[in-house]
C-alpha cells in the first residue's frame, strides 16, 4: 500500500492546497471487467461467463482464487485512500467511492454466457463479496456505471434488478448510497451533422426520471464523455438535448 500512497497522497495534497473540492474521490474501474482487472485471464476457466459471489467465497479454480484476492487487497487500497482523505483540509469531507463497477452482459444471472473468452464478475456480486470483507469501513458511496437503453418502465426494471440493488439512504443503515459515475447513451449516426438526438433525449429523460426515484439513495450521477462521438452529447459545434438533460439537477 505505501506504493499507492506515496503516488496518490502528493497529487491529492497538490489539489487540496490549491483549494479545489472534489465531487468524490473514486479508486479503480470496473474491476469486474476483464479490461481493467488482470486477474481475469483473456481465455477464463469458465469460458466467458458472468462469475458470481459463490464463485469469489469458494474459489474453485486459480481465477477466483485471484479475483478473490484481488478485491480483499483492493479494500485495503480503500483504507489506503481513506486515510489520504482524511488528513486534507479542503476535502476532508469529500466522499470516498469505491471502484464504478458495470453489469456485463446487462444480466444479474450468473453463470451468463458472455460473447467473449474471457469471464467477467456481476456488479452485484462483486460488491457484495467487498462488502463482506470491509469495504463500507471505508468507502462514503458505491461507484456503479449504467448504460440503460429503453422505455421508462425497461430502465427501471433494470436499474432495480442489477444495477442500484444495494444503494441506500444515508443514515438509513450500514449500506451506503451509491454514485452513478458513469451512465450515457451512444449516438445512432456519429460523425454525421445534424444529430439525430432524439432517441437519446428520450433515454436519457427515462434515465433521469427513474434514478429520482431512488431520492438520496443516489448520491450523483456523471454522464460519461462529453464529445466524442460515440458518447458525446456536445456535438456539431452544440449541446445536444440530451446534454441539457444530463446536466441539469
Amino acid at each position: 500500500m505505501q506504493q499507492l500512497t506515496d503516488a496518490v497522497e502528493p497529487l491529492l495534497q497538490r489539489i487540496d492546497g490549491l483549494g479545489i473540492k472534489l465531487a468524490g474521490i473514486e479508486l479503480g474501474n470496473e474491476i469486474g471487467n476483464p479490461a481493467f482487472n488482470g486477474d481475469l485471464a483473456i481465455i477464463g476457466p469458465s469460458g466467458g461467463v458472468t462469475l458470481g459471489l459463490m464463485d469469489l467465497i469458494n474459489g474453485t479454480t486459480s481465477e477466483t482464487q485471484a479475483l478473490a484476492s484481488g478485491y480483499r487487497t483492493y479494500v485495503q487500497a480503500l483504507a489506503a485512500i481513506q486515510a489520504i482523505r482524511d488528513n486534507l483540509v479542503t476535502n476532508q469531507t469529500t466522499p470516498v467511492i469505491s471502484a464504478g463497477l458495470h453489469t456485463p452482459g446487462d444480466t444479474s444471472i450468473v453463470g451468463y454466457k458472455l460473447p467473449t473468452t474471457e469471464d467477467a464478475v456481476l456488479l452485484n456480486d462483486a460488491l457484495s463479496f467487498m462488502r463482506a470483507n470491509g469495504l463500507d469501513n471505508y468507502a462514503d458511496q458505491y461507484g456503479v456505471h449504467a448504460y440503460l437503453w429503453g422505455s421508462q418502465s425497461q430502465i427501471a426494471n433494470e436499474l432495480q434488478s442489477f444495477v442500484l440493488t444495494q444503494c441506500a439512504v444515508p443514515g438509513s443503515g450500514s449500506a451506503k448510497p451509491c454514485a452513478i459515475t458513469e451512465w450515457g447513451f451512444h449516438i445512432s449516426d456519429p460523425g454525421q451533422c445534424p444529430v439525430n438526438d432524439g432517441p437519446r433525449q428520450v433515454s436519457a429523460q427515462n434515465f433521469r426520471t427513474d434514478t429520482a426515484a431512488y431520492g438520496s439513495a443516489v448520491a450523483s450521477q456523471f454522464y460519461f464523455d462529453w464529445s466524442s462521438l460515440a458518447l458525446g452529447i456536445y456535438l456539431c459545434g452544440s449541446l445536444q438535448g440530451s446534454g441539457a438533460i444530463a446536466l441539469s439537477p
